[in-house]
């Protein structure tokens, strides 16, 4: 394209000052406030053209440059004989010349007065310069022009590091997607900005859906233990700053599928200091868990073997006393003296037999951790005691008066305590005593103890044993890690992993020849009411009409003498089936009961569990009363969800059966 006249050098400068003083970048001096003769115009252009930092060229319409100003011969390494009278072009690294070639051409068929590219320049020996090149119609009221000016800013930099950061994201992004573990970024609002692979297959939500949804729609989880509804820990982490642990979730997946996982959700922070979102990092733990039930019970095998001898010698010692009182009450009775004292004997015999049979039970329950608030010191008393029966080792107790609640699978903390009872036996082959103490410990800052702050409980367990090797306090609770020849060393480490999900610490001490002392540590929920571990020992007399369900002949036969003994009329069933065919038809008579008692297990029949729905639906306000003789945590200490007003265990205690029932009746 030729230009259309021809312009002197001094009206190239004239008209390139009035377009560039106008253009908005920055210059060494100010333009005249009042019209001034051309000539110094020229001076103040042919300052502001030499100093200027940015890099000015004149060109025509044919790309030819007119003029060029040191900054921009700097910026490319060039001398002005060698560019001068040259093409503009040249100038475009060649990967960018086609797209330079086109800016001439539309600026004049927009009629733009300037618009603004970025493109790399191709300086001298190999030499490349990213610039933002800002083309400008020069324009004047008196004079016709065809020439632009090209204003060009170096932007190496700002694009280096827009390159470093861009492969820095890349580089970022291929490591998330590799690692093992699944990872979620969310924003400051807790929308997702990130996911990789492995979160897309836990989650079942693929990377461009889960773009930009809240976490929690994502990353759906709920408490393992109650089902409910888990709060959403991204918010938490946003508002509070702090990391957050969990291990005892369920992530529930697109599909449904539930699985264990543990997380971690830290805050991101920007430059300035400012929370920019969060990083969430989970894993699932399904196998695991499953492993670590299975460790559970298999050692609990391992311990009922161990306690079988002793729990039979506890036995035939109870059974021996109870054959002996009823044998000289028979004889007594024949001769018309007073028995009373042998049926005293009896019935406390027969409560030491519920009592040892009620810790066997427990023991030996399923490995589901349902958690209770527990008086410790009881606990700990009577699973030792019970795990020393028969043998030449004795426990010394010394428990603080004012000692914390815990809230602990009593089955589970009964195996631990179990366990380190026969662990300091074995430690003692002649005998001797542990030493078993507890108090309350407030953690704070500084501590030792990998736990958060907050109140525990600490119990310690000091046997008078040879003590455990230095070499080995390391591996202790490494699982099948044992020194013993026939042991599979899964006790300590099924006594870690139990504590572990009580949120608690277990630890050894072990000075040369000082004997063992592990300690535990057990959150403490201190603001659980006192009542709701203790029971009154009192009996209540009532009125009404009870139905009591259950298999078992015997309790059919005795259940309604103690009843009626409390002031209440009881009629009979022997399975489900039977029970809602009585209270249908107490219901339809108009003489309906008070009260039912349902048995939780019917061999071959209707149990509890099964009845009291449709009970339900006869009667939705039924006040209806479990009972078992097994420890099933699952019904019993959720009974409420079930329908159930209160529970009783079997064998049934007068005080506990009387004051269950004057409960929901007068309530």
């Amino acid at each position: 394209m030729k230009s259309g006249c021809h312009i002197g050098e001094s009206m190239v400068s004239e008209l390139v000052y009035d377009t560039f003083s106008k253009s908005g970048f920055p210059v060494l001096m100010e333009e005249p406030e009042q019209p001034k003769h051309w000539t110094e115009n020229n001076l103040v252009f042919q300052t502001i053209f030499a100093n200027d930092s940015i890099g000015i060229v004149v060109v025509d319409l044919d790309g030819r440059m007119l003029e060029i100003n040191p900054a921009f011969l700097k910026m490319l390494g060039f001398r002005k004989e060698e560019l001068l009278n040259h093409n503009f072009n040249t100038l475009f690294h060649p990967d960018d010349l086609q797209l330079g070639n086109s800016f001439y051409v539309d600026m004049i068929l927009s009629d733009r007065d300037h618009y603004q590219i970025e493109r790399r320049f191709a300086g001298k020996d190999g030499l490349l310069v990213w610039g933002r090149l800002t083309i400008m119609r020069v324009k004047s009221s008196s004079v016709e022009s065809n020439v632009l000016v090209a204003m060009i800013e170096d932007i190496s930099k700002r694009k280096q590091m827009e390159e470093v950061l861009i492969a820095e994201k890349k580089r970022l992004a291929i490591t998330l997607c590799s690692i093992a573990d699944a990872v979620i970024a969310t924003d400051i609002d807790g929308n997702i900005i990130l996911i990789n692979q492995v979160a897309e297959k836990l989650t079942g939500w693929g990377q461009e859906e889960a773009i930009g949804e809240p976490s929690a729609k994502v990353f759906h989880i709920k408490d393992d233990k109650t089902g409910d509804s888990y709060e959403n820990p991204v918010n938490n982490v946003l508002q509070s700053g702090k990391v957050l642990i969990s291990e005892n979730i369920l992530l529930v997946s697109r599909d449904g599928v539930e699985r264990h996982v543990s997380f971690s959700i830290a805050p991101i922070r920007n430059s300035m200091g400012d929370y920019s979102g969060t990083i969430l990092v989970f894993r699932d733990i399904t196998e695991k868990r499953k492993m670590e039930e299975e460790l559970i019970k298999g050692q609990k095998y391992e311990s009922m073997a161990v306690l079988a001898g002793g729990v039979g010698h506890d036995f035939n010692n109870i059974l021996a006393g109870i054959l002996a009182n009823v044998q000289l009450a028979e004889v007594l009775y024949a001769k018309g003296k007073d028995i009373s004292k042998n049926f005293s004997k009896i019935i406390e015999a027969v409560k030491r037999a519920a009592n040892l049979t009620r810790q066997l039970l427990t023991f030996a329950k399923g490995g589901v951790m349902v958690k209770k608030t527990t008086t410790i010191a009881d606990l700990v008393k009577s699973t030792a005691d019970f795990a020393l029966c028969g043998s030449n080792v004795k426990c010394e107790y010394l428990f603080s008066d004012d000692i914390w609640p815990v809230e602990a699978d009593e089955g589970q903390l009964s195996q631990v305590i179990n366990n380190l009872i026969i662990n300091a036996f074995q430690a003692m082959p002649n005998g001797g005593v542990i030493y078993i103490s507890g108090r309350n410990i407030e953690l704070g800052n500084e501590t030792s103890v990998p736990l958060p702050e907050g109140k525990y409980v600490k119990i310690e367990f000091r046997d008078t044993g040879e003590g455990i090797p230095e070499e080995y306090l390391s591996r202790i609770f490494d699982p099948y890690f044992t020194t013993k020849e026939k042991g599979s060393g899964l006790g300590l480490a099924t006594s870690y992993s139990i504590i572990k999900k009580h949120g608690g610490y277990i630890g050894v001490e072990s000075p040369p020849q000082e004997g063992a002392t592990f300690y535990i540590y057990l959150p403490s929920p201190v603001s659980k009411a006192e009542e709701e571990i203790s029971q009154p020992e009192k009996i209540y007399n009532g009125k009404g009409r009870i139905l009591l369900m259950d298999d078992e002949e015997t309790i059919r036969n005795t259940t309604p003498k103690i009843l009626a003994h409390l002031g209440y009329k009881t009629a009979v069933a022997k399975d489900g089936a039977e029970l809602l065919e009585l209270y249908t038809k107490a219901q339809q008579s108009g003489d309906s009961f008070d009260a039912v008692i349902m048995d939780l297990t019917v061999p071959g029949g209707l149990g509890g569990k099964e009845t009291i729905g449709k009970l339900m639906k006869i009667d939705p306000g039924v006040k209806a009363v479990l009972s078992s003789g097994y420890s099933d945590d699952r019904i019993l200490l959720n009974y409420r969800r079930y329908g159930f007003k209160g529970v009783v265990i079997k064998p049934y205690k007068m005080e506990e059966l009387s004051a269950t029932l004057h409960q929901i009746i007068a309530r």
